[in-house]
């Protein structure tokens, strides 16, 4: 009885231990690694991106026209513009960047495509290309 409970005792724990190691990971998106090479990134208008399907890849240049809230913003390139929500950890590090209407800038990120609602992107990876 007692080898019983104890081999119990050491598979709850055991099982614990696994459950709370893999429940710390839950909810955490890695953009780390969302974009593998930056210098072979497709670059494509906001018109074509309309054009692809809910959480496509993108990678748009153009400027960042007007701030609508926080970390929203839209985005125009020749072809039209967007709606971007950028990361908070993207704002954060631009926060003391000086970012124009004329600062040509790369984003990376993914569609947002929801029924009835218009695209918008959100975005996980900003560079200045010129100011």
């Amino acid at each position: 009885m007692k080898k019983t409970i104890i081999s119990f005792c050491l598979f709850a724990g055991l099982f614990c231990l696994f459950s709370a190691s893999s429940f710390a990971g839950m909810g955490r998106v890695d953009t780390s690694n969302f974009f593998i090479d930056n210098t072979n990134v497709n670059v494509i208008t906001v018109l074509q991106a309309k054009k692809l399907s809910d959480k496509s890849p993108i990678t748009l240049e153009g400027y960042l026209v007007r701030q609508i809230d926080d970390d929203e913003f839209i985005f125009r390139d020749s072809s039209g513009e967007i709606r971007i929500d950028i990361d908070d950890n993207v704002m954060m590090q631009f926060a003391n960047a000086r970012i124009t209407p004329n600062t040509l800038v790369r984003i990376q990120g993914s569609l947002d495509k929801e029924m009835l609602e218009e695209t918008t992107a959100d975005i996980f990876k900003l560079e200045i290309v010129r100011q």
